[in-house]
């Protein structure tokens, strides 16, 4: 008789040996681990079991091997309590979930994402949230999201957290145009830290991101418009003391230090998404923009900017002299300005040079001094005085809208895909 072979170990093996060989190493693992052995093996290979999610019963019965590629945690739970010969799984889940969700989450991976199924915004976000926190795959709940898509109806009144919420979702299914857009409205339009928001799910590194971006934003943008009403100090002083005088009494107070800006801007109470005295970056623009549409009108009295007391817990590099805080008081200009007027001459992309704004400041208050009686009455906005108004209101509003395409973008996805390898079971192609 000729024997067939079956390749066993690493050499030939003759079939009935082979067959042998399976029965004995079943009857060996009976002994060694009894029938707990072959329970568990048939839990794990299409028998159900039972998850209970909190304190529900009776729970929800499941096909363990269904959650494998599609859970991480999930299955891993299965796993412990299969082998520890527990008749049911445990699922707590954290307190901003809510077990509706999560059974729906249970349910889909077991039976199947259905194909239209109408979700809410918040809806999307708790299921997001659960796909993060049981490290889910995502592309088996991508036509679900696909087809709730709705981050153009982002509405008004629940923007800030919508905005942080489609940021957390386009994170999930690797959606770069919307995860740049989402979080672009996120860092520009609000003044707040995530923290605070009732916004648990989020990130801490996507957190940490959010928090750094809006304040460099937030720095380069009252940098743009500090300098930019600076530089019109020489060139043409009552547009320049009508939008000082303005911002300041937007909010925006451009005889402030960066340094002094940046901390009463950290230091303020958040109401609602948003502080009550400093901006974010997009409203700051948008103030600047509608102070250099307004025009002043004919025979009305030119601003004065007033001089602003010095705020006595403001972290300063050095006290005003004795000196400049004489002038600014004769010119009506705050020694805080007079100072940043000066370290500001010395910027090549401002044009101005020393000499010549210090020349400026000395002529302006010699003339406020030696002509003091004669100027009681009030200056007015003159045709021609308005015509250079309008002439620099026209340049400047064109360099918002530069400014604004420069500085004003979202995060980069790819920065964040090492972070979705850690919480997300991705395909082989998500995971570059």
């Amino acid at each position: 008789m000729r024997l067939n072979y079956d390749k066993v170990g690493d050499g030939p093996t003759p079939r009935f040996l082979s067959r042998s060989f399976q029965v004995s190493h079943v009857v060996r693992s009976l002994v060694t681990f009894g029938p707990s052995w072959i329970c568990n093996r048939a839990a794990m290979n299409g028998a159900q079991h039972r998850i209970v999610i909190g304190s529900e019963q009776p729970g929800i019965l499941v096909t363990p091997e269904n959650f494998r590629g599609a859970s991480g945690l999930i299955h891993d739970l299965i796993s412990a309590s299969i082998d520890n010969r527990q008749p049911e799984t445990p699922i707590q889940a954290p307190r901003y979930l809510n077990h509706e969700t999560v059974r729906r989450l249970v349910v889909w991976i077991d039976r199947g994402v259905p194909y239209q199924q109408y979700l809410t915004y918040h809806d999307l976000v708790q299921l997001s949230s659960a796909i993060w926190f049981f490290r889910c795959d995502p592309e088996r709940f991508r036509r679900v999201f696909s087809s709730n898509h709705r981050q153009d109806q982002i509405g008004p009144q629940e923007l800030y957290k919508e905005a942080a919420g489609w940021t957390f979702i386009n994170l999930i299914f690797g959606w770069e145009s919307d995860f740049s857009t989402a979080s672009r409205e996120l860092i520009a339009n609000f003044t707040s830290g995530i923290p605070g928001m009732g916004i648990s799910y989020f990130p801490s590194p996507l957190t940490s991101s959010v928090r750094t971006s809006r304040l460099n934003l937030v720095i380069s943008t009252f940098r743009f418009i500090k300098n930019s009403v600076i530089e019109n100090l020489t060139f043409h002083a009552p547009t320049f003391n009508r939008l000082a005088q303005q911002l300041q009494e937007s909010g925006i107070d451009v005889t402030l230090r960066e340094e002094d800006y940046t901390k009463a801007y950290s230091l303020q109470p958040i109401e609602n998404g948003e502080s009550p005295v400093c901006h974010c970056p997009k409203k700051m623009l948008d103030l600047f923009e509608d102070i250099l549409i307004d025009r002043p009108v004919p025979g009305r009295p030119i601003e004065e900017l007033s001089g602003r007391k010095p705020n006595e817990n403001s972290s300063t590099s050095g006290s005003a002299s004795a000196r400049d805080t004489a002038s600014a008081a004769g010119t009506g200009i705050s020694a805080d300005l007079t100072e940043t007027a000066e370290m500001l001459s010395t910027r090549d992309n401002l044009g101005i040079n020393e000499g010549s704004l210090r020349g400026f400041m000395w002529a302006k208050v010699r003339y406020r001094k030696t002509k003091k009686a004669e100027r009681k009455s009030v200056q007015l906005w003159s045709n021609q005085h308005i015509l250079q108004f309008d002439e620099i209101a026209s340049g400047l509003r064109g360099r918002i809208i530069s400014h604004r395409q420069e500085h004003f973008h979202g995060l980069d996805l790819s920065h964040y895909q090492n972070l979705r390898r850690q919480r997300l079971l991705l395909p082989v192609g998500q995971t570059q």
